[in-house]
C-alpha cells in the first residue's frame, strides 16, 4: 500500500509495531512521553551573593589625613539586615556579608558630628568618610621667646622675628587672643591673624593695656589658621604668653 502523507506513516509504523507484538504474544506497549524536567529551585544553604564594603574614616578638612579611632560603621542593606564594624586605631574599617544594591550607612564616633550616606551599592574601591568635630570651644595656652635673633616672617608689612602658632578650625565661630609678655620694657610684641596660604592677614591685634594685646575675629571653619606673635622692636629678649580661644 502506498501512503503519500508523511504524517499517516508515523500513524502507521505505530500500529504495525503495536500489532506485531500483539502476534507474538508479548504484552503490547504504547510509546513513552518524553519526561518533564521541573525548573531548578535555587540552592537555599547559598543565599544570595555578597559584598564587602571597607575604606577608611577620617576627620573632615582641614585634617583629611587624620584617621578616627573606634569610629563605628553601620549599614543596612537591601535585606533590611544591619552589619557594622569598629574602625581600627588608624581609621581603616571593614564591613562584610552585604547584599548588593541600595545601602544606608551611618558613621559615629566619640567626639564627632553622626554622618549618613546613602550609596547605590559598593565595588572594589575603598569607600572613605569624613566627620566633623563636635563644635565646643577649645583654649590653648602657648608661650615662647621673642628677640631680634628669632627667624623672621611676615605680618603682612614686613618681615620681623616672630613665632607661629597653627590652629586647626574645623567648626565655623569666633577666635580669640590675649598676648601678654615680660620684661615690656624691654621690647613691644604684636599679633597677626592670617589663613594658612593667604597672604593678607585677617585681624591684627590691638592694645590690651601694659605689655598686652588683644585680637578677635569670626571665622568660617574648615581650614588651618596661624596666630603669628612678632617681635616689633626692643633692646632683648621678652617672654610671651598667649591664650587661644577658638572652635574645634
Amino acid at each position: 500500500m502506498e501512503v503519500r502523507d508523511s504524517r499517516r506513516v508515523g500513524i502507521f509504523a505505530i500500529g504495525m509495531a503495536a500489532f506485531a507484538f500483539g502476534c507474538s504474544g508479548a504484552t503490547a506497549v504504547s510509546p513513552t512521553a518524553p519526561a518533564r524536567t521541573s525548573p531548578t529551585s535555587p540552592d537555599p544553604s547559598t543565599g544570595p551573593p555578597v559584598v564587602t564594603m571597607h575604606g577608611r574614616v577620617t576627620e573632615t578638612v582641614p585634617t583629611t589625613a587624620t584617621g578616627v579611632s573606634g569610629a563605628l560603621v553601620s549599614v543596612d542593606d537591601d535585606t533590611g539586615t544591619t552589619k557594622s564594624a569598629t574602625a581600627d586605631s588608624f581609621g581603616y574599617y571593614s564591613v562584610g556579608g552585604l547584599v548588593p544594591g541600595a545601602l544606608r550607612i551611618a558613621i559615629t564616633a566619640q567626639g564627632y558630628t553622626p554622618a549618613s550616606v546613602d550609596l547605590k551599592g559598593v565595588g572594589d574601591a575603598p569607600v572613605n568618610f569624613n566627620i566633623a568635630p563636635m563644635p565646643e570651644t577649645i583654649t590653648h595656652t602657648v608661650t615662647g621667646t621673642l628677640s631680634e635673633q628669632v627667624g623672621t616672617c611676615s605680618d603682612g608689612t614686613a618681615n620681623k622675628p616672630c613665632n607661629i602658632a597653627v590652629i586647626a578650625i574645623h567648626n565655623p565661630g569666633a577666635l580669640a587672643a590675649e598676648l601678654t609678655w615680660t620684661p615690656a620694657v624691654n621690647g613691644n610684641v604684636a599679633m597677626t591673624l592670617f589663613q594658612t596660604g593667604v597672604g593678607t592677614p585677617l585681624e591684627r591685634s590691638t592694645a590690651a593695656g601694659a605689655a598686652g594685646q588683644h585680637l578677635s575675629a569670626t571665622l568660617p571653619g574648615g581650614a588651618d589658621y596661624e596666630v603669628r606673635i612678632t617681635y616689633e622692636g626692643g633692646t632683648g629678649a621678652v617672654s610671651y604668653v598667649v591664650k587661644i580661644s577658638h572652635q574645634s
